[in-house]
């Protein structure tokens, strides 16, 4: 179910004025993604998209067999038994594998009792890989425990992995951060955004200790959004939009223009609360379920760092609003 807080009732050809920072924080996540993505024919984005590496693995004469020899090399310096794991899941080991410092430090001195001559060459085939990951922009814009200068802790949020990241990052950032400027302004929107960002990169450096792959993307900062729009109004009813908003606009756009149509345009009223429910929650149930000694793709401790820094700046502007976190207000129309 599409689920988002509806925009102010605005003529479209003042959206920009009504709007600037919402456009400029759109603005700035195309223009960084279309100009530091990768050339189709160098594709060797950052770590742990699987199909990004099979790019640069094939380059290598390598891809399927690499990532199971990776896993199964981890799995052997884990001392963990290798029968116990399925093919399909040394794939997904493949990930944890190449994101973990201790084993990429590890890889210095240790060696293989299972294939030692099968090691040598993995080795020499992963150094390589890490060398030419290094050139990737994610590497040098992006937030890691090996680049934590000043700057990349701005850079990564404006940072996409692919189209299919823009898409899903910018989607929500449209509907969020229009409603959060409709609400306190441009520059506090701005100012969440970032703080956002920083908060769910702290989260990613000090709870994901070994995990050598660079944070990239507005997920951090949208997720910041989200937790501030749940907390803001939370003693008010808001306005939201849902699928069924789409369906009326498309058909009316077809010429089906009837009254139940016009109706599926109307907004739906109720209580900020279910944004909890429908965004926040998510990313901290797959965050408990996901097992310690797996890599997850999707940095979920970062968009809970920054949703519980949108949450604690969302109770602020309310004490500062002279808003009481007990009582209701009055229904907003």
């Amino acid at each position: 179910m599409i689920f988002f807080p509806s925009f102010p009732k605005v003529k479209m050809e003042s959206w920009l004025n009504y709007y600037p920072m919402t456009f400029t924080l759109i603005f700035l996540n195309l223009f960084f993604y279309m100009v530091l993505k990768e050339p189709a024919k160098e594709e060797v984005n950052a770590l742990p998209k699987k199909m990004q590496y099979e790019q640069l693995l094939k380059q290598h004469g390598e891809s399927e067999l690499f990532m199971l020899q990776t896993a199964r090399f981890y799995l052997e310096w884990k001392k963990i038994d290798l029968n116990t794991k399925s093919e399909s899941e040394l794939m997904n080991l493949f990930r944890t594998a190449i994101s973990s410092q201790s084993f990429e430090s590890a890889l210095k001195t240790w060696q293989s009792e299972i294939d030692s001559a099968g090691f040598l060459i993995w080795r020499k085939n992963y150094n390589q890989l890490r060398i030419e990951a290094q050139m990737s922009p994610f590497r040098i814009f992006g937030l890691s425990h090996e680049k934590t200068r000043s700057l990349s802790w701005f850079t990564y949020q404006f940072l996409q992995y692919d189209a299919m990241h823009v898409v899903m990052n910018l989607v929500p950032l449209i509907f969020f951060a229009a409603y959060v400027e409709s609400v306190v302004g441009a520059a506090l929107l701005g100012f969440i955004y970032i703080l956002g960002g920083v908060a769910g990169g702290w989260a990613y450096l000090h709870f994901g200790a070994d995990n050598s792959l660079p944070l990239v993307g507005a997920s951090a900062s949208v997720t910041a959004l989200i937790g501030f729009a749940a907390t803001a109004s939370a003693k008010r009813r808001i306005p939201f939009i849902t699928v069924v908003h789409f369906m009326g606009w498309l058909l009316q756009s077809l010429g089906i223009n009837t009254s139940q149509t016009k109706r599926w345009t109307e907004d739906i009223y109720f209580s900020p609360y279910w944004i909890f429910i429908c965004f926040l929650l998510s990313d901290i149930s797959v965050l408990l379920s996901t097992p310690s000694n797996w890599s997850d793709p999707v940095s979920h401790v970062a968009h809970v760092g920054g949703g519980v820094m949108g949450i604690f700046l969302g109770l602020a502007y309310r004490v500062i609003q002279n808003k009481s976190l007990f009582t209701r207000s009055k229904t907003s129309t």
